[in-house]
């Protein structure tokens, strides 16, 4: 469905008011006060909005009204589109939340709100016994997804994604900021450009990594743990749905996986008692390094499990995700320090794990992600 105009920021209390005119919702679950309405807003207004008996819906709207912020949204509603499209046998569509409405020029995206649905980020905090087995499932699914997106990226078919961008990823030049980078700095944002700028081995290997670089396929640019939802059916089978996808473009999909293993390696970085040296830290840590690397092999696992793969490409992707995943965890660094007025530990050693992995990839691979082979 697309747009009839809403014409005013939707909140909490209107948002069923909205709804019933969109024709999202009907009078009955107005007067019967069925509906649960919940802010989750981030960088866009988000809601979410509940029925006990019906369809629930996720909401979001941009909260300005730039054409790049209609952009974000619009480029979305078309990836939706787009899967949509692909589906056939392949069941590629029920790995995506449903479009359910687009407003161009409210800046207003509405799709499904998963059922039985956590975030992966929320589900490994409470989940021990069953995390191998949701991220090697997690790998399947997002080998599944690049290796059909990949013919259709190559013979740009397709009106919804022919359009979508090729550009590598900000945080390759981030030790070449642009004035309008610069010009959005917090404090602690200047520490970590001043660290990554005065080291020039770790800017040669960030500018190593761009080389590595392969847009093979379309991928989300924003993959992470709270973009994925872990869903459960009542035998107690798990299923993954992959969302928020405004960043979508055509890229490599090991910089979408590094997404996934750089947030793991945050969790164990967070997990520690940020005291004493880092030798102390490492060895007194619940979360102990084994099992972090038995989650990252789970994922490259299931990713590795598909035998559609070309001779040699696992090798060269493994690679790439080690370099990736370095880069990345330069941009957690960074993007983490946005509103702080000094660097936290966790950043500092989010950067020193970086330039460690950049320094002897092939020992980062082993001893630090616990992949001894890309299968």
């Amino acid at each position: 469905m697309s747009s009839i105009g809403v014409s005013v920021p939707i909140d909490i209390d209107n948002a069923a008011r909205e709804l019933l005119r969109i024709g999202l919702l009907g009078p009955q679950a107005i007067i019967e006060r069925n509906l649960t309405v919940v802010d989750v807003s981030r960088r866009n207004r988000n809601l979410r909005i509940t029925q006990k008996d019906g369809p629930n819906f996720f909401l979001k709207q941009t909260m300005g009204r730039s054409q790049e912020d209609v952009l974000y949204i619009v480029r979305e509603a078309n990836f939706y589109r787009f899967v949509e499209s692909l589906d056939g046998d392949s069941g590629i569509s029920a790995l995506f939340p449903r479009l359910e409405y687009i407003n161009i020029a409210d800046g207003l995206l509405i799709t499904e709100l998963v059922d039985n649905a956590e975030t992966l980020g929320s589900y490994i905090s409470g989940n021990s016994e069953t995390i191998e087995e949701a991220l090697f499932l997690l790998g399947e699914k997002l080998r599944l997804i690049y290796s059909s997106f990949e013919a259709v990226t190559s013979t740009h078919e397709d009106n919804n994604v022919r359009g979508l961008g090729r550009q590598l990823p900000w945080i390759m030049h981030v030790h070449e900021p642009s004035p309008e980078i610069m010009s959005t700095l917090s404090p602690s944002n200047h520490e970590v450009l001043r660290i990554i700028q005065g080291d020039g081995d770790l800017c040669m290997s960030i500018g190593h990594a761009r080389t590595l670089w392969r847009p093979e396929t379309i991928i989300s640019s924003d993959m992470k743990l709270d973009n994925v939802l872990i869903t459960r059916t009542p035998g107690g089978s798990h299923g993954v749905v992959f969302v928020d996808w405004e960043l979508v473009q055509v890229g490599d999909a090991c910089w979408d996986l590094s997404g996934i293993v750089q947030d793991l390696i945050i969790f164990w970085i967070n997990s520690m008692q940020h005291m004493g040296d880092v030798a102390s830290m490492i060895s007194t840590n619940a979360f102990k390094l084994e099992q972090m690397q038995r989650w990252i092999r789970s994922l490259w696992t299931g990713y590795c499990s598909s035998a559609d793969f070309p001779p040699g490409y696992g090798a060269a992707a493994l690679t790439r995700l080690v370099h990736f995943t370095a880069v990345r965890l330069i941009q957690s660094a960074y993007e983490r320090q946005h509103t702080a007025v000094s660097m936290s530990s966790a950043a500092v050693l989010a950067l020193q794990v970086s330039k460690n992995m950049f320094a002897n990839p092939e020992d980062a691979q082993v001893r630090l992600l616990g992949l001894y082979n890309w299968l």
